[in-house]
């Protein structure tokens, strides 16, 4: 498994804690990033989505929405 797998099973994990929302908002742009890197466009698109619903000032989520 490589390391970008790998950081996307961990921050499922950590999506599905209960946390408050700013925090699961960047979880969800990590999460993103790291499907970018494995060419998983679509699946990126939907975490930056996601994490701009759970935090409208989260300007990286912008950022890797544009990128997907």
């Amino acid at each position: 498994m490589n390391k970008f797998q790998l950081a996307i099973d961990q921050y499922t994990e950590a999506i599905l804690q209960v946390i408050p929302c700013g925090k699961k908002a960047i979880y969800y742009c990590n999460r993103a990033l790291a499907n970018l890197r494995m060419e998983n466009n679509h699946v990126a698109l939907l975490d930056a989505t996601e994490a701009i619903k759970l935090d409208a000032e989260n300007v990286k989520a912008f950022y890797r929405k544009g990128q997907a």
